[in-house]
């Protein structure tokens, strides 16, 4: 049967972003390096990631041993798509001011529009809203004890270990090559934003990603796009509200 089209109104997308911070690095660092499984398959070569674990302190590998423990590299990016952190001083400033209700409602992952009163219910320590959550996520490789340890684990060690292995982190193997990585960081996000004028969204978010043909969802209005070096060649995905999440590799760049 043929349509004959009367409406005037055009198929809805989303409007595309494009951000970076060195916060990010420090984060992904943190995730890749404590991924056993995923670490083989980024560019940074496997002598790389065991002289970035050699030049670390002990307090610092225990810290790292807590994030592939408990995951707590998604707490810390859940904080990082929270607000534009000017620098890493301005981050922990955030972390200590929340309160534990605050931070464990941030840090527990958007799940969709219909589950945010049960993520604010289980964050406040709620047992029937995080079991629910739990039972949600149990097809997902980490989240159900994720959500657990959120919930459950005393405030003051979360803020203390968030803090110290971002510090520690950035200390460690950021700083020394900080001003190399943001003018990358840059150079990309610039040639990006420059394309984002001439493109439709759709495929700007396609080329911008190396390849990932994202269509229109009805609840994401948002596609942020944050150039990164420490996962390539991988594109990181994540949900927060109203926003499609992309951690996309910049390109043309030597991973030692």
């Amino acid at each position: 049967m043929e349509v004959y089209h009367i409406k005037s109104k055009k198929r809805e997308t989303y409007n595309v972003q494009v951000k970076y911070s060195i916060l990010f690095e420090c984060a992904l660092g943190i995730a890749a390096i404590t991924h056993k499984r995923l670490i083989d398959t980024l560019e940074k070569t496997e002598s790389g990631w065991k002289g970035i674990r050699q030049s670390l302190t002990d307090e610092m590998r225990e810290h790292l041993q807590f994030v592939e423990e408990h995951n707590t590299w998604k707490a810390l990016l859940q904080l990082l798509y929270e607000e534009d952190f000017q620098d890493l001083s301005q981050f922990n400033f955030k972390i200590d001011l929340l309160s534990e209700e605050g931070l464990k409602y941030i840090c527990l992952p958007f799940l969709g529009e219909k589950y945010q009163e049960k993520r604010t219910l289980a964050a406040s320590g709620n047992v029937t809203a995080i079991h629910e959550l739990m039972e949600l996520t149990q097809e997902h490789q980490f989240f159900s004890t994720y959500i657990r340890f959120i919930c459950d684990v005393d405030v003051q060690v979360l803020k203390s270990h968030l803090i110290a292995v971002m510090t520690g982190w950035y200390e460690s193997v950021i700083k020394k090559e900080e001003e190399e990585i943001l003018s990358i960081l840059k150079r990309d996000y610039e040639a990006k934003n420059e394309m984002n004028k001439k493109m439709k969204p759709e495929e700007f978010v396609e080329w911008a990603t190396g390849g990932v043909n994202y269509m229109p969802e009805p609840s994401v209005h948002h596609v942020l796009l944050i150039p990164q070096m420490t996962y390539r060649p991988w594109n990181i995905e994540a949900d927060i509200e109203d926003t499609k999440v992309f951690h996309y590799p910049v390109v043309n760049v030597k991973i030692n």
